[in-house]
């Protein structure tokens, strides 16, 4: 990961010409000039060339950033903002620390044993129906939001089923990355994957205990947290697989970008990992599998957000798309502004509650307009934050394989 020093000439690129406030999410609803790119670099500039010292109120406005990648998209200079602002939250984690509140999403994300704890007890609580009770709870408060984002890792659409095979037995060897909300709280992406596998002839390699990919270290500055986890994960990862196959837009972002570490050695396995790793919906068109579900549900009508990771970061919602067409009876419906920033953007849902859910509520607008029973998405994330803004729609948020494997159910293979 480069230091902000080595950002300093894409700094200084900056033309200032305002392109970036045209398109930020946020300068839309605060109209400030420290949360678009364009006041972020004045800011780091004046860091750089030590006429500013790094505060509180600098590391505020670093924060202020979804991580959406639209302003990159608009930048006649071609600067990547989004790296940028990552560095610099790094070097302000560095100089003042970390926020506690992000100290403790973080660390509690990146220990397995503190997640399992989290998911018995989430069990317990979903299994006394507290949910119930905590949904009644203000979401503008800061207790009501935690338990509104609680209350969201409780939906899980499909549970596993062992399937007929139809296929002969394929040597394929897949292994999955289930990522933190798949491995521990909500297991739902995970059974509808096997159901389609051995349904077609694949199995999946038996999924080692992986950490969390790390991007929420990364995102909030913390490069040590980050390197360890990256470590953990690409240890597990066995060499002679044909794939590993990842359903989480952030995850899929936080493998690729394994190759951007620093560690030699590290360096040199995600290098050789990188070409295994596939998003879930490019491996289901490469394995060709078999979409002909028997939907009886005539004209289903669905709507789909693309996740930023997906869309901007590595361009991949065009399997996403096909992947949807490809379903008997299914009727895409596109929404206004798909490729917007669905407002969760990790800790921000949190640490930024109400400007994320101003956000969200713009996105749930958008699709209200489609009159889809079903949003669709690709990102643990993004599907967190629109159960949130759906949770008096009664909309289901899902990803397209759980649609799938909803109707592979149905027909009972």
């Amino acid at each position: 990961m480069k230091k902000l020093e080595e950002y300093t000439e894409d700094i200084y690129k900056c033309t200032k010409c305002g392109l970036c406030q045209a398109v930020c999410p946020l300068y839309e609803l605060l109209g400030k000039e420290t949360a678009v790119s364009r006041g972020k670099f004045a800011l780091l500039n004046g860091i750089l060339q030590n006429e500013i010292k790094i505060t509180p109120k600098i590391r505020e406005a670093m924060d202020l950033c979804l991580s959406c990648k639209a302003c990159d998209d608009f930048c006649p200079s071609g600067i990547s903002a989004e790296e940028i602002i990552l560095a610099a939250r790094a070097k302000c984690s560095e100089t003042i620390g970390i926020p506690i509140i992000k100290q403790l999403i973080n660390q509690t994300l990146a220990n397995n044993y503190i997640l399992r704890t989290l998911a018995i007890f989430l069990y317990i609580y979903k299994f006394l129906k507290l949910n119930i009770i905590t949904e009644k709870l203000p979401s503008s408060s800061k207790i009501g939001n935690l338990f509104s984002t609680l209350n969201s890792f409780l939906y899980e659409e499909i549970k596993y089923e062992k399937s007929k095979t139809i296929i002969a037995k394929k040597d394929t060897k897949i292994m999955y990355f289930p990522g933190c909300v798949n491995n521990f709280f909500n297991k739902s992406v995970y059974n509808s994957l096997k159901i389609i596998l051995e349904t077609n002839g694949y199995e999946l390699i038996k999924t080692p205990d992986f950490s969390c990919c790390g991007m929420t270290a990364r995102n909030v500055g913390d490069l040590k947290t980050y390197n360890k986890l990256a470590k953990k994960n690409l240890n597990k990862i066995n060499n002679d697989i044909d794939y590993l196959v990842v359903d989480c837009a952030s995850c899929y972002t936080a493998l690729l970008d394994y190759e951007k570490l620093t560690d030699e050695k590290l360096k040199q396995k995600a290098e050789k990992i990188k070409t295994k790793i596939i998003h879930i919906n490019e491996l289901l068109l490469k394995l060709d599998i078999n979409f002909e579900t028997n939907n009886t549900e005539q004209n289903l009508n669905v709507t789909y957000h693309e996740p930023c990771h997906l869309k901007r970061h590595k361009n991949l919602t065009k399997y996403s798309k096909n992947i949807i067409n490809k379903i008997q009876n299914v009727t895409l419906t596109e929404m206004e502004e798909t490729q917007k920033c669905c407002g969760m953007a990790g800790t921000f849902i949190i640490c930024n509650s109400s400007i994320s859910k101003e956000i969200t509520n713009i996105k749930i607008n958008n699709i209200k307009n489609t009159n889809s029973s079903i949003i669709l998405t690709d990102c643990s994330g993004c599907k967190i934050g629109l159960i949130k803004g759906t949770n008096k729609l009664n909309i289901p948020v899902i990803q397209p394989i759980e649609l799938i494997a909803k109707f592979y159910k149905d027909k009972k293979y």
